[in-house]
C-alpha cells in the first residue's frame, strides 16, 4: 500500500491503561471508631440505689436476727412495726366505714339503723371475719407488688431486702408471713416479738422486716 505525503496518517488506538490517571479530590476523613457503650446496670442494681438510706448507704445484717440498720432495731423496731399496723388498721377501718356509709345510701336506710343492725353478734362476726380478710388482702397485694404496705412506708420499713423481692421465692414467704401474722388474730405474733425482741413472723416465714434509718 502506497501512502501518499499528503494524505492524513490513520490514527493508531491507544491503551486506556497507558492514559493518565483523572486527578483525584481531598480525601475524605475516615470515620472515628465508637466507643463501647457504658455497661447498663442489672435491675437489681438499680432496686439497690431506689433502697438506699436518706443518709447513706444500706447496711444490711444477714445474721442478726431482728436488726433493721444501723438505728433502729430489736424492741424499736418493733414499736414503729406497731405504728405501721396501726396505720394500716386505721384505713381498713376508714374504708370499712366508707363501704357501710355507702351501703346505707344505696338502701335508703338511716346510718344508724344499718350500724345498730351490723353490731348484733351473728353481723358483728362476719364484719370481722371480713376485716380480716381484707387486712390479708391488702398485705399480700401491698407487699408482693411494692415491698411494704401504707403504714410500713409512712413508718420507712421495708419487708425484705432489695434483692430478695427479684427472687421467685419472695411472693411465697410473704404469703407465709402475712397468713400467719391474720390467722393468729393480727396482736398475739407481733406482741411475742415485743416481749422477745425477736422478728418470730420474719424467722418462720424467711423474710425479715428492715429500716431504712
Amino acid at each position: 500500500m502506497i501512502i501518499e505525503p499528503n494524505s492524513p496518517r490513520p490514527s493508531t488506538p491507544v491503551n486506556p491503561t497507558l492514559q493518565s490517571p483523572v486527578p483525584r479530590g481531598e480525601p475524605f476523613p475516615l470515620p472515628r471508631p465508637k466507643a463501647p457503650p457504658a455497661p447498663r446496670p442489672s435491675p437489681i442494681e438499680n432496686l439497690d440505689r431506689l433502697f438506699l438510706y436518706r443518709r447513706g448507704q444500706l447496711s444490711w445484717d444477714q445474721v442478726a436476727g431482728f436488726r433493721g440498720g444501723a438505728r433502729r432495731q430489736g424492741h424499736q423496731l418493733i414499736l414503729w412495726s406497731f405504728m405501721a399496723m396501726l396505720i394500716d388498721s386505721l384505713i381498713l377501718l376508714s374504708m370499712s366505714c366508707f363501704f357501710l356509709v355507702a351501703f346505707a345510701f344505696i338502701v335508703h336506710s338511716p346510718f344508724g339503723e344499718v350500724f345498730r343492725t351490723f353490731l348484733k353478734m351473728g353481723t358483728l362476726k362476719v364484719f370481722v371475719s371480713v376485716f380480716l380478710a381484707s387486712a390479708w388482702m391488702y398485705l399480700l397485694t401491698m407487699r408482693v407488688f411494692f415491698g411494704f404496705s401504707i403504714g410500713e412506708w409512712a413508718c420507712d420499713l421495708r419487708l425484705g431486702q432489695p434483692t430478695e423481692r427479684m427472687k421467685a421465692f419472695y411472693p411465697l414467704r410473704v404469703f407465709i408471713r402475712s397468713t400467719l401474722i391474720v390467722g393468729t388474730g393480727l396482736l398475739p405474733l407481733p406482741l411475742l416479738s415485743l416481749l422477745t425482741g425477736v422478728d418470730l413472723s420474719g424467722k418462720l416465714s424467711g423474710v425479715k422486716l428492715m429500716s431504712l434509718r
